[in-house]
């Protein structure tokens, strides 16, 4: 019937992309907190490069390629600021801050490759940010 059985090791990385936009609105803003709901549309690809062939590139496997969206939730806590005396002008201070930021939310993909490879991407990213200006 055509179908071929693809093996994978445990633990085989694997390249995983999602690149696009992010829309949302404050529900929650002032000097220590941060709470956005937002909407994402983006690209995105997970593909595994153990059948790669630099001749042939229907040897390269992905298990998707393709257009997905989805909700979100941005999250993001002041922890210190900093105040620091502006050393290009000789006058003023330069504000900055440290903060944890989380964003999760849940990506839905818009065109399988095949059937072995169903569902979405639900994502946690947990970041320590040095911004600089004020929160």
């Amino acid at each position: 019937n055509g179908t071929e059985t693809l093996d994978f090791n445990y633990n085989e990385s694997f390249q995983y992309l999602d690149a696009g936009l992010r829309c949302g609105y404050f529900i929650i803003r002032n000097g220590r907190i941060n709470i956005s709901p937002y909407a994402s549309i983006s690209g995105s690809f997970l593909q595994s490069k153990r059948y790669d062939d630099p001749d042939d590139n229907k040897k390269e496997y992905k298990a998707f390629n393709s257009f997905t969206h989805g909700p979100g939730l941005h999250t993001e806590i002041k922890l210190k600021e900093f105040k620091t005396s502006n050393r290009y002008y000789n006058y003023g201070y330069e504000h900055s801050y440290i903060s944890f930021k989380v964003d999760a939310g849940y990506n839905f993909i818009a065109k399988h490759k095949d059937d072995y490879f169903k569902g979405n991407t639900p994502y946690v990213m947990v970041e320590l940010i040095w911004g600089i200006g004020d929160f």
